[in-house]
């Protein structure tokens, strides 16, 4: 994933860089939290994407795998990154191919900040996925993955 950051006029480049491993990656949604720290939500496919020490899910469970990354307001260290899934498609909606090439539907997502938390939305192919609760229809999420 190139990044880069402009002044708010757009008239100099302030700082740019790339994350990602040997594969591909695609970011689907960005934010930043009141110290313009970047955060970052997307997926990938390869087991090497780099992961902060304290990451939730420091390997990658197979797959692809959604990312998640935060990124220090002046562009000079990765504050935060971790895998999040299972073994199966993560991060990728994969029923919407016929959307795919006009409106790359196959990438939403969402990453949201409040005072306490970073809150995530995604899509989920794994029968795996790391819960921390019992699904709230766990019939209708099984019935979804067949």
């Amino acid at each position: 994933m190139a990044l880069w950051k402009t002044a708010p006029t757009g008239a100099f480049l302030l700082w740019a860089t790339y994350l990602g491993g040997s594969n591909n990656e695609q970011p689907h949604s960005l934010i930043t939290d009141p110290f313009a720290n970047l955060y970052i939500l997307g997926a990938t496919r390869p087991s090497d994407f780099p992961v902060t020490p304290n990451a939730y899910q420091p390997n990658s469970a197979g797959g692809i795998d959604i990312v998640v990354y935060c990124i220090s307001s002046d562009g000079s260290a990765l504050l935060g990154s971790t895998y999040i899934g299972g073994s199966g498609e993560d991060g990728l909606n994969s029923r919407a191919y016929t959307l795919y090439y006009f409106y790359a539907d196959d990438g939403r997502g969402e990453v949201m900040l409040s005072d306490t938390a970073c809150y995530i939305i995604s899509s989920s192919r794994s029968t795996n996925f790391p819960l921390r609760q019992v699904p709230f229809k766990p019939s209708a999420v099984a019935a979804w993955m067949r």
